[in-house]
């Protein structure tokens, strides 16, 4: 069961993922290039990544993939809240949304790098409301009583 629950965060973590990845493209072409918000993703893993003149193709490719993985962990957590909480959605969606928020402007604040020192605080907001609409919106599509060949509950993950 264990095991599902972590199978399903993933899914439905890199689903918000890539929900919240149009946004941060739209964002970022805001802020003069679309690559800028992956390549901050990146920037405290690769420092020179975060430039704002001519970014590495790598660069963006890799930021790319670290919103992903980091979707996809909070995704897990979001999962294992909804199991916690018996089937409440909304509720984890919204702790994961401001922990990933305070999480960003702490680290942005230590290190002065990361997503929240390229966008506003306004955008940020709105690409974690995305995200945690996208969390469970895409959970509750996963145990939805129409698809096909399953009849598992909202709690039995």
């Amino acid at each position: 069961m264990a095991q599902r629950t972590l199978r399903v965060g993933i899914a439905v973590g890199l689903i918000a993922g890539s929900a919240t990845a149009g946004a941060l493209i739209v964002l970022g072409r805001r802020l003069g290039g679309a690559a800028i918000p992956f390549a901050a993703a990146v920037s405290p893993v690769s420092p020179l990544a975060a430039a704002i003149g001519a970014i590495p193709t790598g660069a963006v490719v890799a930021g790319m993939l670290v919103w992903l993985l980091m979707s996809a962990a909070w995704g897990a957590v979001f999962a294992w809240l909804v199991v916690e909480w018996r089937g409440r959605t909304v509720i984890p969606g919204i702790v994961v949304g401001v922990s990933q928020f305070l999480i960003g402007s702490a680290a942005a604040r230590t290190s002065g790098r990361g997503i929240a020192t390229v966008l506003g605080d306004g955008d940020r907001v709105l690409v974690e409301l995305l995200f945690a609409a996208a969390l469970v919106i895409g959970i509750r599509f996963a145990f939805s009583p129409h698809r096909a060949g399953e009849s598992t509950t909202r709690v039995s993950m």
